[in-house]
C-alpha cells in the first residue's frame, strides 16, 4: 500500500503561492508518478501561471500531513472561559495540508487540435 508520510512545500517566486509535493512513507507495486521531482522539470504556478523550473521555487522544507488550526477567542473573561471549555470538550482541529495548498504538478503540454487540409 502506498502511503503519504509528509509534504514538501515549494513557494513561487513571483506570487509567493505555496505548493505541496507528496513524500511517501511506503510504496507498493504501484509507483506514483510524482515519486521523484527533477530540479529541471517545468512547473506552472497554480496562482499566477508563471512557468519555471522546480529549482527556481523556494523549498520551504518538509511538513507533516496535518497541521493544528487554533481557534481565536476574545481576550476577556468570557473568551477565556469559552476557550477552556472548548479545549476540554472538543478534539484538536487538524487540517490536511492538501486542503490548504495546491499540488505542484507536472506541466501539461498544450494540446492543439489536429488540422485537416
Amino acid at each position: 500500500m502506498t502511503r503519504i508520510s509528509s509534504y514538501t512545500l515549494y513557494q513561487c517566486l513571483a506570487c509567493e503561492q505555496v505548493h505541496i509535493k507528496n513524500e511517501y512513507g511506503s510504496v507498493s507495486i504501484y509507483v506514483p508518478t510524482d515519486l521523484h521531482l527533477d530540479p529541471t522539470d517545468q512547473k506552472a504556478c497554480k496562482n499566477c501561471g508563471k512557468v519555471s523550473q522546480v529549482k527556481d521555487y523556494i523549498c520551504l522544507g518538509l511538513k507533516s500531513k496535518t497541521v493544528r488550526v487554533e481557534k481565536t477567542y476574545q481576550n476577556n473573561m468570557w473568551g477565556r472561559i469559552h476557550k477552556k471549555l472548548y479545549e476540554f470538550f472538543s478534539p484538536p482541529n487538524e487540517v490536511d495540508l492538501s486542503n490548504l495548498y495546491p499540488y505542484i504538478d507536472a506541466l501539461q503540454p498544450p494540446t492543439t487540435p489536429p488540422t485537416h487540409p
